[in-house]
């Protein structure tokens, strides 16, 4: 009787214990969801007094002068500090806009600002919300200006670059008083220039053998460092060939009879285009430092020479375009079509400076590496007249209308009138 007491009391014991322990369960957990409620709100509140402060409108363009100041102190300013800035001298910012004021809406912003908005993007490669900062504007505004400055500049394309008619005249760098008389039909040099792209859609179109994502231009310049043509929007992967014989069939490149281009390998041979011979020494690196009489192992090495000091005249100008607009390295992520833009408009601006006839800091550079060109190219022949010249070249008629074959005339008679020459020099 005794135990079966001591048994109930156990028994009542342990129901006690575990409803008071079922109860101590739901308070920790009743406790737990009020304080996992507690921290969503405490955090929800948080986030809605940040999110409060972050789109609260305040003002943005806050600074004491505006881009028009920053503008005006610069063209006023040291010339080399405008030069740096908008890479070109103040008179020639000046002629620019006034060329392309009256094509800009002027109401609120006047038109040297927007022109400074696009020389800035072209010549540093700023991006859009760096000119909104330094220019106090929105950055569609910003964005809106480019545009329009871009739209302006072309239409000047038939003004800057034209393409040379059947009245062109021999150009004294290959003229009677040059060493170069028997490229006196050249008119100047054609090559391609791959500028980096930016693309979402078929880049692997647009990838060239380098690798990289790049638009192919073509341009041909004349030996005053002038673009005469300019074909922009080709895929990186098309080849310099094929993006010439567009240019001349559907592109509007023609070339006057009787007169022609020098090219490098990537073109073929032909009437209107001539190239180096393959197989044989070509770039100037391959002959310079070198005894003169060690150059030539045969004819074609002598031609190539002549033909590659000539020649090098696009890469000189493709180098001033790179360097003036650091855009052309480093191409902002626009439409396509803008970046093909782009690079059109800063061919008619190479042009425009050039033709300006006034000082220009890179283009004087060049002035020391062209005279020591013109000392070179000749070979040492200067001192045979024209008539002499003249008389050295082959008989050999362009009977023929294929250009091939017209090519290798003409690059024959040319190949085996500098070896006389030089024999006759001797």
């Amino acid at each position: 009787m005794a135990f079966c007491h001591v048994l109930l009391i156990i028994l009542l014991f342990v129901s006690l214990c575990a409803a008071v322990m079922e109860d101590l369960l739901l308070w920790m957990m009743e406790d737990e969801m009020w304080f996992s409620d507690a921290v969503d709100i405490l955090l929800i509140e948080m986030l809605k007094d940040e999110s409060t402060s972050l789109h609260t409108k305040q003002p943005q363009n806050t600074r004491s002068f505006m881009g028009l100041q920053f503008v005006n102190g610069h063209l006023t300013g040291h010339p080399m500090r405008c030069y740096n800035t908008f890479r070109m001298t103040s008179t020639h910012f000046h002629i620019l806009c006034q060329k392309i004021s009256s094509s800009l809406n002027t109401r609120k912003t006047s038109a040297e600002e927007q022109l400074a908005i696009f020389l800035l993007c072209v010549g540093h490669g700023c991006s859009i919300q760096k000119l909104a900062g330094n220019f106090q504007h929105s950055a569609d505004s910003i964005y809106r200006f480019f545009k329009d400055v871009l739209k302006a500049i072309l239409s000047l394309y038939d003004e800057y670059i034209k393409l040379p008619d059947s009245s062109a005249g021999i150009h004294p760098l290959v003229g009677p008083n040059s060493g170069n008389y028997l490229f006196k039909d050249a008119l100047g040099a054609i090559d391609g220039i791959h500028i980096p792209a930016v693309v979402k859609e078929n880049m692997e179109s647009f990838r060239n053998r380098k690798g990289f994502l790049s638009e192919n231009v073509l341009a041909a310049c004349s030996f005053d460092m002038l673009f005469q043509y300019v074909a922009v929007g080709w895929e990186g992967s098309a080849s310099d060939m094929r993006v010439l014989r567009w240019a001349i069939e559907e592109g509007g490149f023609n070339v006057p009879a009787g007169r022609y281009y020098l090219a490098d390998f990537g073109y073929a041979n032909t009437s209107k285009f001539l190239s180096p011979y393959r197989k044989h020494p070509y770039h100037l690196t391959q002959f310079n430092g070198q005894p003169r009489s060690s150059h030539y192992a045969a004819p074609e090495d002598l031609y190539n020479h002549c033909h590659a000091q000539l020649r090098n005249v696009i890469e000189r100008t493709f180098g001033v375009l790179k360097m003036r607009f650091k855009v052309l390295d480093r191409m902002p992520n626009f439409q396509y079509k803008i970046q093909t833009s782009i690079v059109m408009a800063c061919c008619i601006l190479h042009n425009f400076i050039k033709l300006q006839n006034s000082p220009d800091y890179l283009l004087d550079t060049l002035i020391n590496l062209e005279s020591q060109y013109d000392n070179e190219s000749s070979v040492g022949t200067e001192e045979l007249s024209p008539q002499i010249i003249e008389s050295l070249v082959g008989t050999e008629e362009l009977s023929s209308t294929n250009e091939k074959t017209g090519g290798e005339i003409i690059r024959n008679n040319i190949k085996n009138a500098l070896w006389r020459k030089r024999q006759c020099t001797n």
